[in-house]
């Protein structure tokens, strides 16, 4: 007989034992969007959403997604501008490397994301 492991609310709400990582909204002139962690998310124009999401992936050699752990974000925000830096580094089986990521927003909207 198996007993059923309960669920946690972590679990029921975001599919995963753990609390989702904190959200920030920026703005870059007319351009607004919300940091999660690295990814930015819903970037909008006025109301209207050009971007869901905007990240980066790291595979392995069967094209499976490798996590990365974020260290040193930094976010500077400016009434129309922002500039946010972070490392990741991705670790697993024969994948082992360490990037530097960099998000500008500037007050004329552009936003650009680098590694």
């Amino acid at each position: 007989m198996t007993i059923a492991t309960p669920i946690s609310q972590h679990q029921w709400w975001y599919g995963r034992d753990e609390p989702p990582l904190e959200a920030r909204d920026l703005r870059a002139g007319p351009v607004t969007a919300r940091l999660v962690g690295r990814d930015l998310r819903n970037v909008r124009f006025g109301g209207t959403e050009i971007a869901q999401r905007v990240y980066v992936a790291i595979r392995d050699r069967n094209w499976g997604t490798v996590p990365g752990e974020v260290s040193d974000l930094t976010v500077e925000e400016g009434e129309d501008q922002f500039a946010v830096r972070f490392t990741v580094t991705h670790r697993q089986d024969d994948v082992d490397l360490v990037w530097n990521g960099e998000i500008l927003g500037a007050p004329d909207g552009t936003v650009t994301y680098a590694m």
